[in-house]
């Protein structure tokens, strides 16, 4: 009888991943090998809370580990990336948010030692720099397992990519907090957000000392997501909106800028 294949709803841009008995099967790419190293190395030094790689199958497909707990369940449509969902309300929790601060720093730590000269990652085509590390690259609730309303692992390390951790930090910061307009917060479900208080609840969290530069690194990283619809393969006019999306949010950073750096 042959091994019965269920879809998977976590996630948000990848298709064609599935279920298999203990194990989750997605397309491979040229960053995979590399990938699984790199998971491989984390769950050695402090990160289980990643999946566990275990090769390819026959079908040339990438095998890890499957993490039980729930995930958030994103139509998935490759033309358009940015497809929103509330979030179940105990992930809105300040304790949430806390835990996934904790997670992102112990990451973040795990990751420090592992070194590549691999040019081949799905949103980057460079080498790693001196003074960056290994980073998840797509932080967020959809990417994460939530255990009693709780982040417990984070999934899908596709856009795992080199980085400097406090780039890493502010996207997640954006998705996590969440930092969005109102007609976002409300998609999200959020009624309202003191945006100053929930960003120093999510880098206490991290333990971050020095937080003179993090509205930058804010700033930097949305900036740097323009570069996405080159990687993504998108068409003009959905490129285009991606690219106004970005726009958007960062005009939405400006007028807040104030407040987050309070």
């Amino acid at each position: 009888m042959a091994d019965v294949e269920e879809p998977l709803v976590g996630g948000r841009s990848t298709q064609g991943v599935v279920r298999i008995g203990d194990t989750v099967r997605r397309p491979a790419g040229p960053w995979t090998e590399t990938v699984q190293a790199f998971l491989s190395y984390i769950r050695a030094h402090g990160f289980p809370e990643a999946p566990e790689p275990r090769g390819l199958d026959e079908r040339g497909r990438e095998v890890l580990s499957f993490i039980p707990g729930d995930v958030l369940a994103t139509p998935q449509d490759p033309s358009d990336p940015l497809v929103l969902v509330p979030y179940p309300e105990p992930w809105r929790s300040d304790e949430a948010l806390a835990a996934a601060g904790r997670l992102i720093r112990q990451l973040h730590e795990a990751s420090r030692g592992f070194a590549t000269t691999s040019t081949h990652w799905r949103l980057c085509d460079r080498s790693m720099r001196g003074d960056e590390i290994i980073c998840h690259g797509d932080l967020g609730p959809w990417n994460t397992v939530y255990v009693e309303g709780r982040p417990a692992a984070f999934i899908d390390w596709d856009s795992a990519r080199p980085d400097a951790p406090i780039l890493d930090l502010a996207s997640a910061a954006w998705h996590f907090v969440p930092l969005a307009g109102d007609e976002e917060l409300e998609a999200l479900g959020y009624d309202s957000i003191d945006y100053g208080a929930r960003l120093n609840v999510f880098m206490d969290a991290y333990d971050l000392h020095d937080r003179s530069e993090f509205v930058t690194a804010l700033q930097l990283a949305k900036q740097r997501d323009t570069e996405n619809v080159r990687h993504w393969g998108l068409g003009a006019s959905d490129a285009a909106d991606y690219i106004g999306w970005v726009a958007d949010q960062l005009r939405w950073l400006d007028e807040h800028r104030n407040e987050l750096r309070r």
